[in-house]
């Protein structure tokens, strides 16, 4: 998502790390958004209030992450020189787990899982993970990038 959302807002040069702001739709603590917000965070610099200072005034990443945003994506990357932005939505149904899987899950809340079918779960996670990032990276209903309107309050 990341990668495919900064080739659009950069068509013709490289990114800057601590030059795009990154918009949310999700709270921190729902499903993935926190570990997603983690990933983009690493890529792009973008920081809550935790993040690198700068130095001598300069390179502040923070306040470039934000949870909970309206927006109508998944995501929305923003050029902080530019006010350029897109939005990113991201359809991992599309890429649905086993039926293994789905039936694990369903036991996770309800009566727990042994040893083995702990290990089993984490197997047939990891190999949806793979075919979302890997065997589905080029499918272009996966993750749409769309420009979005006008610079945002915030940044």
């Amino acid at each position: 998502m990341t990668m495919k959302a900064l080739q659009a807002l950069y068509p013709a040069a490289t990114p800057e790390r601590g030059a795009v702001g990154v918009r949310l739709r999700g709270e921190m603590e729902l499903g993935v958004t926190g570990v997603i917000a983690n990933v983009v965070g690493l890529i792009t610099g973008a920081t809550q209030k935790n993040g690198f200072k700068g130095i001598a005034g300069r390179f502040d990443r923070r306040n470039l992450l934000f949870f909970n945003a309206g927006i109508d994506a998944d995501i929305q990357f923003e050029r902080v020189d530019s006010g350029a932005a897109v939005t990113v939505a991201c359809g991992a149904e599309l890429v649905p787990g086993s039926t293994r899987l789905q039936a694990l899950a369903g036991k996770l809340g309800t009566l727990g899982l042994t040893a083995a079918e702990q290990h089993e779960f984490g197997a047939e996670w990891q190999a949806r993970v793979e075919r979302i990032l890997i065997e589905q990276a080029d499918n272009p209903a996966l993750v749409v990038v769309t420009a979005a309107g006008p610079k945002q309050p915030g940044l």
